[in-house]
């Protein structure tokens, strides 16, 4: 080695042709990856400030604590929610007007009258453990309905199990597809 060698060392290590190629693969990737990260940031802070998002939010967990709920996840269910249907129509407009659509049309709205305002939902991840009655024996037994309530099961991947309307003393009324159809004398009884 010549003796300038000892005085400042060999000098940069540099492979020709592929290092500043991979730099600015780097450079490129983490400029992404910071946008990306800003990008999700504003949009949860959007929706975090947005008056339908909150109110949604609001809706599902007084739905997920409302009475007969945890005594249907107690039963089998592996989520159950008690809806109001006029919260939930609320919110699903709401949401469709910040994106400039129209959910329902004014004249289909008058359709919508009769169906009762409360939902129980039970979910399941695999089969159904529980039917349409065993549902509505339940949320009756834990929250002592006045008026007309949907039992609802489902199962992931698959349809609804069943979408029963019932009376608050469990008598059933039929299906939720064929309920306030002209001619349907189930909603005229109430």
């Amino acid at each position: 080695m010549p003796p300038q060698d000892y005085e400042t060392g060999p000098g940069p290590i540099d492979r020709p042709g592929g290092s500043g190629a991979l730099r600015a693969v780097g450079i490129v990737l983490v400029a992404l990856g910071g946008a990306v990260v800003l990008v999700c940031a504003g949009g949860a802070y959007w929706l975090s400030q947005n008056e339908s998002v909150r109110a949604g939010f609001d809706a599902l967990v007084a739905a997920r604590d409302a009475p007969g709920a945890e005594e249907l996840r107690s039963a089998g269910c592996d989520e159950a929610m008690i809806m109001e249907s006029a919260v939930f129509l609320d919110m699903a407009e709401r949401f469709a007007e910040m994106f400039g659509e129209k959910l329902i049309e004014d004249e289909d709205r008058a359709g919508l009258e009769g169906i009762p305002s409360v939902f129980v939902v039970c979910s399941f991840n695999v089969s159904p453990g529980l039917d349409c009655d065993e549902v509505s024996r339940i949320y009756r037994e834990a929250a002592n309905p006045t008026e007309p309530f949907v039992a609802q099961v489902a199962s992931a991947g698959n349809d609804d199990v069943c979408q029963e309307v019932f009376a608050a003393d469990g008598e059933s009324l039929g299906d939720l597809d064929s309920w306030g159809e002209p001619g349907d004398d189930a909603t005229d009884s109430l």
